[in-house]
């Protein structure tokens, strides 16, 4: 098994960590960021997952430090056709459709009929060490929350 952990995410939590004290500190903000994070949709920054694929898939951490102990939430923007080979997470993760399709399926190897489709509003929870793939029809956005650390192990 080969362990891929997203690297950008230590740049993404300091970087909206320090957008959110910023937004706080020019609201006039009395209470510590820890206390209360806000992040419009418009505000937020993606970054690519991979530096090497900058039109890949992207990444935004909303809150928390998914490589760290602890709730982690952070967003991922999908492109239309995007794939990802059966892998596993350590963790449960729980996963909200914001926008476009999910595609999922469970098992080690990539399966078009067994995939299930989730739209805008839908919501997943994926136990930690269940084995799956997933993919994206039209460009998809999901909101993924869980207790850290996480990574992404990939299925042989």
């Amino acid at each position: 098994m080969k362990t891929i952990v997203i690297g950008a995410l230590g740049v993404l939590c300091a970087a909206e960590l320090t957008m959110a004290k910023r937004a706080a500190s020019a609201a006039g903000e009395k209470h510590a960021p820890q206390d209360h994070i806000e992040i419009t949709a418009q505000a937020v920054s993606w970054s690519p997952v991979l530096p090497s694929d900058p039109s890949g898939p992207r990444i935004t951490v909303l809150a928390g430090d998914p490589r760290k102990p602890g709730l982690y939430t952070m967003r991922l923007k999908l492109p239309d056709g995007y794939r990802s080979a059966p892998h596993w997470h350590p963790q449960t993760e729980y996963t909200t459709v914001l926008s476009g399709t999910l595609l999922y399926g469970i098992g080690d190897k990539w399966d078009d009929a067994s995939m299930h489709s989730l739209g805008p509003g839908d919501f997943l929870a994926m136990t930690g060490g269940t084995h799956h793939y997933a993919g994206a029809r039209g460009e998809t956005i999901v909101q993924v929350s869980g207790i850290g650390p996480t990574e992404q192990v990939r299925v042989k």
